[in-house]
């Protein structure tokens, strides 16, 4: 599926975040994004993503948002 569109709707009191994908084959998708994403492999794929920044600033204060080492990373 090639999206042509795609839209977040807010979470609210009774129902997760939702995006809505709209292909060019006119299909609607509505995604729960709460059943469908783990939040920690989420965290674990942006921390690989970002590994190269990380060791080439290694000074930098953002540190805790890896778990501190770069090393720490699988």
């Amino acid at each position: 599926m090639s999206p042509g569109f795609i839209a977040f709707h807010p979470a609210t009191d009774t129902r997760g975040l939702l995006l809505a994908s709209a292909g060019l084959d006119n299909v609607v998708i509505l995604w729960q994004l709460d059943r469908v994403l783990d939040i920690n492999q989420i965290l674990r794929s942006g921390c690989i993503w970002i590994r190269d920044y990380l060791q080439t600033y290694p000074d930098q204060s953002d540190r805790c948002l890896c778990g501190g080492s770069v090393n720490d990373i699988h």
